[in-house]
């Protein structure tokens, strides 16, 4: 009876539509007195309010991981378990649960699509329908150092917004660099020193990739040569930077707005600015969303073992 009603749950409240069958096939046969039994019963056990798990929390989610591109989505949706899909106006997010030992999290995931508008927008989106303790922007950048290599992640403690200036007869910078959360940026540390984030990677690397904590600077194009102006400008404004990508400002704007969710950005090497459609050929996207999502989880197991610890 048990499996039975946790089938229709999920039929009622969950949409999962496949578990029809399971407890149709149970309740069918049922007398009068017994389906009267079987409806009446959940109105007295709060355990089928929602898919248990150690959340001391009252959101729908424990966290949210927002992505720009399909294969950084992918990456991420290996790490989760018992999916299913949720549409709230037009916009397709993946649920699913993030195992710890014997106790699973909720983990929201949806891709934005490209560019800090964008992010800005589905992270804004995201925090108000799912109200997550955690949010997090997985995906891959380019290098700005060359002593990275591709599939090395960098986790951001700020990013840089390299487009906010004053448009004079020369480009005068006026930097902008929200800080992640300082929650999020100590597990990014404690992450980096253990080591230990690179046994979560699917499949497992025939060369394990390096991680730092350092400064990403977010702008509005796709920065492909090293000879441009923008390039310069990020080597010689921003110059602590590692990797230039295009979301994560958009993302921490909006989550700036929401003090009590931690958030981080994590983002694995797939190019070093020239060279991309090369690369991208060879799998560097592939390989370096798998990385950046391995150290997501690892982070986000941290997090929510220190969040639930009694």
């Amino acid at each position: 009876m048990t499996v039975a009603r946790q089938a229709q749950h999920y039929d009622y409240e969950w949409k999962r539509h496949d578990t029809w069958p399971i407890w149709r096939a149970y309740y069918e046969p049922l007398g009068m007195l017994e389906k009267f039994a079987f409806n009446l019963l959940p109105l007295f056990s709060k355990k089928l309010d929602k898919p248990q798990h150690s959340s001391s929390s009252n959101s729908m989610t424990d966290a949210i991981i927002l992505t720009a591109l399909s294969e950084e989505f992918s990456a991420v949706r290996a790490h989760l378990s018992d999916h299913r899909e949720h549409v709230e106006n037009g916009t397709i997010y993946e649920l699913g649960l993030f195992r710890i030992g014997s106790e699973h999290f909720n983990v929201a995931v949806v891709q934005t699509g490209m560019g800090n508008a964008q992010s800005a927008a589905a992270t804004e989106r995201a925090l108000t329908l799912f109200k997550p303790r955690f949010a997090f922007f997985v995906g891959v950048a380019g290098a700005l150092r060359d002593d990275l290599a591709i599939g090395d992640v960098i986790a951001a403690d700020k990013v840089y917004y390299y487009e906010s200036g004053k448009a004079a007869a020369e480009f005068k910078p006026r930097p902008e660099g929200p800080p992640v959360s300082h929650e999020t940026s100590q597990r990014a540390h404690a992450v980096v020193r253990n080591k230990t984030w690179q046994n979560r990677i699917i499949p497992v690397p025939a060369q394990l990739p390096k991680a730092l904590v350092k400064p990403i600077a977010a702008g509005e194009k796709i920065v492909a040569s090293k000879i441009t102006a923008e390039f310069k400008r990020l080597r010689d404004t921003y110059s602590d930077a590692h990797a230039v990508a295009m979301e994560e400002h958009g993302f921490c704007v909006s989550l700036n707005a929401h003090p009590k969710v931690a958030f981080s950005v994590v983002r694995g090497i797939s190019d070093f600015i020239e060279g991309k459609e090369e690369a991208d050929r060879a799998g560097s996207h592939e390989i370096a969303a798998r990385n950046a999502a391995a150290f997501a989880f690892e982070m986000l197991d941290g997090l929510l073992r220190a969040r639930d610890k009694p």
